[in-house]
């Protein structure tokens, strides 16, 4: 992140101008950069969902993802179903490699697959959104979203 100060020197337009040449350069120099957290609040704000949404608690991601290799994460953002009456689910992870990204991957469909074992008999209307779960990983950047509307998910993930 880069952050920018102007001085009280009377010539705003100038400073901002400048300001937004070299947010741009910082841009195009890290291209690559995405920030998980905002595409996670886009997921969850650009989306509808039956059910409330609330970000996971630190404590419930190992219940969440057994497994994840939460050392090797740079960030990471997660929100569930807040009553569980559904299977909806936003996951966004940034890794601090391409193989930690490929094991986050891993477990992101195994999360998939013990969700349609668990709503099969619990909510069986569940599994067509589980069926239309995107897990995809893009370099050491990998997102879930289980969700009504995979189509405007994967447009949303597609733009970072």
């Amino acid at each position: 992140t880069v952050l920018y100060g102007c001085g009280g020197s009377g010539n705003t337009k100038k400073a901002s101008n400048t300001a937004s040449t070299a947010a741009s350069s910082a841009k195009s120099s890290q291209a690559a950069a995405v920030d998980v957290t905002k595409v996670a609040d886009r997921l969850l704000n650009e989306i509808k969902y039956d059910d409330k949404l609330a970000e996971a608690e630190k404590e419930s991601i190992d219940v969440i993802y057994p497994g994840l290799p939460k050392d090797k994460i740079k960030a990471m953002k997660i929100y569930v179903s807040s009553s569980g009456g559904t299977s909806e689910e936003i996951a966004a992870f940034e890794a601090n490699d391409e193989e930690t990204a490929k094991e986050i991957e891993t477990k992101l469909n195994e999360r998939v697959e013990a969700q349609k074992t668990s709503f099969k008999n619990y909510v069986p209307e569940e599994l067509k959104r589980l069926e239309n779960a995107l897990v995809i990983r893009k370099g050491n950047y990998v997102y879930l979203s289980v969700s009504g509307d995979p189509d405007k998910a994967k447009s949303i993930i597609g733009e970072n």
